[in-house]
């Protein structure tokens, strides 16, 4: 039988190890560039907060790649950067501002993946049609957000195919920043790291869903701010509002 405690095959009677089986979550961490030193767990229970006794962690190495063994399926989530944990761009340098989430069979976890892992969880598609409309919706050539290393793909394709791949990067960077934007109006009134950033991508999940969605327009992020409010019940100033909703698209804009 099998004695160690994470195989998912563990016999706590056995008397000798033979024959362990494991569940492996391995993925690569990106936003535009890899994020490395990021901390990673698997989300058993859905609170978004880790439990260090139940549920499996690691950290991303320096091209954002993690590995780990669990047990019990859940969400893989990655934690904003903190004092512990750097979790930082490789390419641009920006720390991680706002949480991330993937699925465990998942290669990638992404600002696309996050999108789409609400879209699996809320809305109740399959992970196949929650890709499907993160790429339609957000004007992209059709690729797995689950599976697609963009960067990887960027720099090694043929010229031809490189500004296609290379958008894909680009979006993945505009979501990340739509997210961190709005995060920041809603401010101090987190009950657990990151839940803002959350309510945000939940929000921009939501209009994705429905239908095309331009993250370099001023009034597409001033929705996306008035949806994260709804989502976390909260009010927001007006006037804060715009400026963050201008100032988001034209960051987006210069991608």
């Amino acid at each position: 039988g099998c004695t160690d405690s994470h195989a998912t095959n563990y016999d706590p009677s056995a008397n000798e190890n033979i024959g362990c089986d494991y569940n492996t979550a391995n993925a690569v961490v990106a936003s535009f560039g890899y994020l490395a030193r990021c901390f990673v767990f698997v989300d058993v229970d859905g609170n978004r907060r880790h439990n260090w006794v139940t549920e499996p962690s690691g950290r991303s190495d320096q091209v954002g790649y993690v590995s780990m063994i669990y047990q019990v399926p859940g969400m893989v989530m990655v934690q904003p950067a903190s004092a512990s944990a750097a979790c930082s761009d490789a390419i641009i340098g920006a720390t991680l501002a706002v949480p991330l989430l993937s699925t465990v069979d998942a290669s990638m976890v992404t600002p696309l993946t996050t999108i789409a892992g609400f879209l699996v969880g809320n809305r109740g598609l399959s992970p196949a049609a929650a890709s499907a409309r993160v790429w339609q919706s957000l004007s992209l050539a059709e690729q797995s957000v689950w599976s697609f290393n963009a960067l990887q793909t960027s720099l090694t394709s043929q010229i031809p195919f490189r500004l296609v791949d290379a958008l894909w990067l680009v979006r993945q960077m505009q979501a990340m920043n739509a997210a961190t934007y709005v995060q920041e109006l809603f401010s101090g009134s987190e009950t657990f790291a990151g839940e803002n950033g959350l309510a945000a991508f939940q929000a921009l999940s939501n209009m994705v869903h429905d239908g095309p969605v331009t993250l370099s327009d001023a009034n597409t992020i001033t929705q996306l701010i008035s949806l994260t409010a709804d989502i976390l019940r909260s009010s927001y100033d007006q006037s804060r509002a715009s400026t963050i909703a201008a100032a988001c698209a034209a960051a987006n804009q210069q991608f």
